[in-house]
């Protein structure tokens, strides 16, 4: 592979919501998603969101976080401010020829496992269904925005990913795009751990998405991180 370029690049949100790195940081990675694309490359995105209460990081998961920028919470109107510079930024991917750049972005990930403040554990099916269906709401109807594919991927730090594990916080065909499953291989109380434990981790995920009539999306690695 020396010389070549990956087919598959990733991306994160994590640093456009922060005005002291928004604009060189947008700058850059507008800069590399277009050149991945023009290289005809598919360009992902997740959003580590930091916690948009306290400014702390992602994994600072004080338990009414997404309550309070749900409509009617207090810090919605921040929360659609943070949303309005995704889609600035995303509408702003255009190849020289005008052509729209399209990114399949990865919300909200990793719901079913505790390391984020969006988690269920923090926030409850629920008010996670409520923050999945607006996030896609308002960057696609309310800022037309036109392309965006949208990712769902629970954990997989399940030991067995079953349909129930895998589908909780699911939140409708009509605002999931790909269906996927981050594979942090980093449990130790996890019976099958490597690559062959994360094979046998995708099939069972597939065994879920099949039964919904959805393609798979095919796994990716990268060092002790697999996600698909």
């Amino acid at each position: 592979m020396t010389g070549t370029y990956p087919a598959v690049y990733g991306w994160d949100f994590c640093d456009i919501h922060n005005p002291r790195l928004r604009q060189h940081a947008t700058a850059i990675l507008r800069r590399l998603i277009i050149e991945a694309f023009e290289r005809g490359g598919v360009n992902t995105i997740s959003w580590h969101m930091n916690n948009p209460i306290t400014g702390r990081r992602y994994n600072d998961c004080k338990a009414d976080t997404v309550s309070r920028i749900l409509p009617g919470g207090d810090r919605h109107a921040l929360f659609r401010e943070t949303l309005d510079w995704a889609a600035v930024f995303s509408l702003s991917l255009r190849a020289p020829d005008g052509t729209l750049v399209p990114v399949i972005f990865r919300p909200w990930h990793e719901h079913t496992h505790d390391g984020f403040w969006w988690n269920l554990p923090y926030c409850g099916e629920e008010d996670y269904v409520h923050l999945w269906r607006f996030t896609v709401h308002y960057l696609r109807d309310i800022r037309h925005v036109h392309n965006l594919l949208y990712a769902y991927a629970s954990s997989g730090r399940c030991i067995k990913v079953t349909e129930a594990t895998y589908l909780q916080g699911y939140a409708g065909d009509d605002c999931v795009d790909i269906l996927g499953l981050d594979n942090d291989m980093d449990n130790p109380k996890r019976s099958c751990r490597g690559r062959a434990g994360s094979e046998i981790r995708f099939q069972q995920a597939q065994n879920c998405r099949s039964s919904r009539g959805t393609e798979r999306e095919s796994g990716r690695f990268h060092g002790n991180r697999t996600h698909a």
